[in-house]
This record gives structure tokens, C-alpha cells and sequence, in this order.
């Protein structure tokens, strides 16, 4: 029997291809919201949203030449919503989110197209003193924190934090989108600072409960100071048996007034049910 072998990689570099130079931007954003309709006091919907676009010379270093481009979002992908809730009694609401991406550069929808219509958001849940605790397509908690801890916030553009780890056409090392299907999401509620957040995929294949997404996340925020603290797990089936990718992040900020400061250390380690190989990726920012 083979051992297994096992493969670190230290310099995120080798694995993703950076963007060298941005010679012009300019950012424009503008965000909407709307009352909406109110049934009565305890109910309430709400049209909201974020059309933003950059202009920029953007030159890879697997290209040979710089290329001038109008891109969607930047420091915020543009989305639009429809949000509500309704008062249940005693401290309890229900609640609901149907948000989709678009690309105002040229008003195609979503952010590929491949995706669904409500591409960023699409749940239905309950909110009280407990916490919340909703079911549907939502945003990924690794994503979220990893928007807290450096200064390009979810960028998927001009982050390094975030490109590294989850765009795919710069080498992004986590498996699995910023949104995940099919969850079942609780956070708890605020404590002194102090949240958490636990989130499961599930996996909709007979007789297997265990092969879903699974993500455990701690955080904090309060006298300056962010810090967070993000694992998932990742099942995937691309090629040969089932296997789970798991994706650890630690990451701080604070902020002296004059200055934020940020740091963020991310590793991904990769299991196969059976096979022969582990792997392990660590992208840093510092």
C-alpha cells in the first residue's frame, strides 16, 4: 500500500496569477432603499440595493499587454433585493430575503450566466432574542469574515485576501462559491461584542446525511477591534470519489483612528475518501 503523499505549498504566488498594476480608476456607487409597503406596524417589505462600476488598465502577469476595461461593482458586486418581515408576537419575526446579482456595464444578470436569478440571497427564516435562523441560498460566513479583516472589504476585484481564495480565474483555493445552496443557517445573537454563526449545506443524496457543507464561525467587533475565526468543510464529487476540502481563516483589525491596520492567515487541506494524496494550501495577507 502507497503512503500518502503530502504536498505544502507556502507562497500563494505560485498558485495565483496577480494583478501587477491598475493605471487609472474610477469608482461610482449608488445604493437604494425604499420604506415599502407597510400592512400594518409589524409588517414590512423593503426594496433595496447597490449599482456600482470601475473604469481601469488592468494588466495580468500571464498576458502581455495591459488591457482598459469597465467592470461591474469593484469594491461591491451590484445586486438589487426585495427584503421583509412580518412581527409574529412575543419578540419573534418572520423574515425573508429574494437579492440578485447584475452587471450594469451591460445589464446582463447575474454575475455569469450560469447562475439563478436570485443569485445572492434567497432564504426564508425566523429572527428573535434566540438569534436567527434561516434556510435557503445564502452568502458563505468565510466570505463575510474575510471582508472584516482586510481593507479592500468583499472585493472580489482589488482584494488580494479575496481573490487568492475564491476567484476562480486567479487561482482561488477554496472549493465552493461566496453563496451556498440548500442551507440551513443560525447565528447567535450579539454578546458584548462576541457572535457566532454555524451554517449547514445540505447534501440531497439518499442515505448520505454527512455529505453536506458545513461552516462554524466565531467573531468579534467592539472597541476597535475585529477579529474572526472561520473552518468549513467543503464535500465535493469533480472527479473520482467524494472528498471534502476544509478551509481555516484567523484574521484581525484595528482601528487607531488615523489608521486601520489588517492581517488575515487562511489554509485550505483537501481529503479524499480513497485515495492516495493530501494537500494543503496556505495563501497569507499581511
Amino acid at each position: 500500500m502507497k503512503k500518502a503523499q503530502r504536498v505544502m505549498a507556502r507562497s500563494p504566488a505560485r498558485r495565483v496569477v496577480g494583478t501587477l498594476g491598475v493605471t487609472a480608476l474610477f469608482c461610482s456607487g449608488l445604493a437604494l432603499t425604499s420604506a415599502g409597503a407597510h400592512a400594518d406596524s409589524g409588517s414590512q417589505v423593503q426594496l433595496y440595493g447597490l449599482i456600482g462600476t470601475y473604469v481601469g488598465s488592468l494588466k495580468r502577469s500571464d498576458t502581455p499587454q495591459s488591457t482598459v476595461l469597465m467592470g461591474s461593482g469593484g469594491l461591491t458586486t451590484s445586486f438589487w433585493g426585495i427584503g421583509g418581515k412580518e412581527d409574529l408576537g412575543g419578540g419573534v419575526s418572520a423574515i425573508f430575503a429574494l437579492e440578485s446579482f447584475f452587471q450594469p456595464q451591460n445589464g446582463a444578470q447575474g454575475r455569469s450566466a450560469t447562475e439563478p436569478f436570485w443569485s445572492r440571497n434567497a432564504y426564508v427564516g425566523f429572527k428573535g432574542d434566540f438569534g436567527q435562523l434561516t434556510l435557503g441560498r445564502q452568502r458563505n460566513p468565510t466570505y463575510t469574515a474575510e471582508s472584516l479583516v482586510n481593507p479592500f472589504g468583499s472585493s472580489v476585484v482589488f482584494s488580494p485576501l479575496v481573490v487568492q481564495t475564491f476567484v476562480t480565474s486567479y487561482g482561488g483555493t477554496i472549493i465552493g462559491d461566496t453563496v451556498w445552496n440548500y442551507t440551513a443557517r443560525y447565528t447567535t445573537p450579539d454578546f458584548k461584542g462576541f457572535g457566532a454563526t454555524v451554517i449547514y449545506g445540505l447534501g440531497g443524496v439518499a442515505g448520505s446525511p454527512g455529505i453536506g457543507n458545513l461552516g462554524v464561525h466565531l467573531n468579534y467587533q467592539g472597541h476597535g477591534l475585529t477579529a474572526v475565526l472561520s473552518g468549513q468543510r467543503v464535500r465535493y464529487t469533480a472527479a473520482g470519489p467524494v472528498g471534502a476540502q476544509y478551509a481555516y481563516l484567523a484574521g484581525a483589525a484595528y482601528d487607531f483612528k488615523v489608521v486601520t491596520l489588517y492581517g488575515a492567515w487562511a489554509m485550505t487541506s483537501k481529503h479524499r475518501t480513497a485515495a492516495s494524496a493530501e494537500t494543503r494550501v496556505r495563501p497569507r495577507q499581511r
